[in-house]
């Protein structure tokens, strides 16, 4: 077996770790501060892990000079996690805005205020993808699914690359070939 120093490691997940950062990590994951529980068997409710967190947190924030306007949140899922926190936050940031509108223009308790907004979802709600690779086709069909609901017509996909090649992901087709949704005009 190749000594950890002879591997070089080009692989596009996680990058390699220093042999010190290993050891100190499986100590951690055998006998956790002296506590005799393994990290992974701590209760995530528990002093230790939110001191855990505490920590991590401040760490991040000096490391990478995080402001206070901003917190640092710690969530399961990994990236795929995030085509649905972006559909469903973008999508309600949408409905909130048209819905302030409507009541403006409508007043606060007019019964014309969720039919307007449902209309205009209906009519004006299109969220455009650009499927060139395997992750913006995944998040077209995540939006899809999440709308679905809905219905049909609340995703397009204004491009697909592997439609102008030979079914692969490997160029990008030109902007003018592009189906993007065009904003109705108000009125």
């Amino acid at each position: 077996m190749p000594d950890r120093s002879e591997v070089a490691y080009f692989g596009a997940g996680p990058a390699p770790l220093p042999t010190e950062v290993l050891v100190k990590g499986a100590e951690a994951f055998v006998n956790f501060q002296n506590t005799g529980l393994s990290l992974a068997e701590i209760s995530h409710r528990s002093q230790t892990a939110n001191q855990i967190l505490a920590d991590t947190k401040a760490a991040l924030t000096t490391l990478l000079e995080i402001p206070d306007s901003h917190d640092i949140l710690f969530m399961h899922g990994g990236g795929s996690a995030e085509f649905s926190a972006v559909v469903l936050n973008m999508v309600a940031v949408w409905v909130e805005k048209r819905r302030r509108e409507a009541e403006k223009d409508l007043g606060q308790n007019s019964p014309k205020l969720i039919e307007r907004v449902r209309r205009e979802l209906r009519d004006d709600l299109r969220l455009d993808y650009l499927v060139t690779g395997s992750w913006s086709l995944k998040a077209s069909q995540e939006a899809a699914n999440l709308l679905e609901p809905l219905g049909n017509d609340f995703v397009n996909v204004a491009v697909d690359s592997r439609k102008s090649t030979s079914g692969k992901f490997d160029n990008i087709p030109p902007e003018d070939t592009w189906t993007l949704t065009q904003p109705r005009a108000k009125g």
